[in-house]
């Protein structure tokens, strides 16, 4: 994944660590900033460049949809202590 990534602060989380419903976040991966905003792709400047972004972007939500879910899973494992 280049433009997303599984971000949860409980991924360093320990047996004996207070306990906390497991959560991932979806995080920008690569990405600039201007005057503020997080951009997640190059200038786009024909019908072409967006379709093929926004294609890779769909391609990279479902990466991030899986890596999430097994993230969560196994923090979930993490605090019932298996």
């Amino acid at each position: 994944m280049h433009r997303f990534s599984v971000c949860s602060l409980l991924s360093k989380w320990k047996k004996g660590d207070p306990p906390s419903p497991p959560w991932v976040h979806l995080s920008p991966g690569t990405h600039s900033q201007s005057e503020g905003v997080v951009l997640l792709s190059e200038e786009l400047r024909t019908d072409k460049e967006i379709d093929d972004t926004v294609d890779q972007l769909k391609t990279e939500l479902e990466e991030f949809r899986k890596k999430a879910k097994e993230e969560l899973r196994r923090l979930r494992a993490i605090v019932r202590g298996k």
